[in-house]
């Protein structure tokens, strides 16, 4: 992913390429390696570990990691702070301490491999259905989901997403979206579609909207990514439809 190092107005901005192995939050002893000034951006967000009992860990609006937390199902008062794990930081020209831009938002390197968001993105449950058995297991958990679908919404990838998001649209022309759309007109098509379909509301919005106008040109409208997006899910129904055949 194209990165911009934020730079001193009097220094030449420079642009980065960084692979990003993971879009995720920060566990209990990633927080506890920071500073509290690193912490304290004057609002609670949640970490990835889990807390005690069907809570799950954060950190306060002082900077203080709350090991034990707060139940899961809160979504009022704690955010979501996301950070990115890069498989190339060691290659690339961006050190410890130093920011850069991507997605919009502004980032930190706060480690070899982690670069932290400033600040909150956005307020979410950790996980609604707090009686579950893994309530509090960050891959299981809704606030995993929310993230994971606000960085597609903001165009920033992991690696593997990469090849599955943003490189498709290059083999195919126009001809070939027209025909994947004549083929959605099939309402049993068109479902089996819509089941394989993974991504932000926002987009998936748009691609019901090309859908339903029919013709490629309607894609115009939108980001590329939405396209691309549209290409993506269609490969994977059509592999999936030819698997059982």
């Amino acid at each position: 992913m194209q990165i911009q190092k934020l730079v001193p107005q009097t220094v030449v901005p420079q642009t980065e390429i960084i692979e990003i192995s993971e879009i995720t939050l920060l566990s209990v002893m990633e927080a506890k390696a920071l500073s509290r000034a690193q912490l304290n951006i004057g609002s609670w967000w949640w970490l990835r570990s889990p807390g005690r009992s069907t809570c799950a860990a954060r950190v306060l609006n002082d900077g203080k990691v709350n090991a034990a937390g707060i139940y899961v199902y809160d979504s009022r008062g704690t955010g979501v702070r996301p950070a990115l794990r890069i498989s190339n930081l060691g290659a690339s020209n961006l050190n410890v301490g130093e920011k850069f831009s991507a997605g919009g938002e502004t980032w930190t390197v706060i480690s070899k491999d982690l670069a932290l968001c400033d600040h909150v993105v956005g307020h979410t449950c950790f996980r609604e259905d707090w009686k579950a058995p893994d309530a509090n297991v960050y891959e299981k958990s809704d606030v995993k989901k929310w993230l994971e679908n606000w960085a597609l919404e903001k165009g920033i990838y992991t690696t593997a997403q990469k090849d599955i998001y943003v490189n498709p649209k290059s083999n195919y022309n126009n001809d070939d979206i027209q025909k994947m759309l004549e083929t959605l007109r099939d309402p049993e098509h068109k479902q089996a579609f819509l089941q394989n379909l993974t991504c932000s509301p926002r987009d998936k919005l748009a691609i019901l909207d090309c859908i339903a106008d029919g013709y490629y040109e309607r894609f115009e409208r939108y980001d590329s990514d939405v396209c691309e997006i549209f290409i993506a899910t269609y490969e994977a129904w059509l592999g999936m439809m030819q698997g059982r055949t």
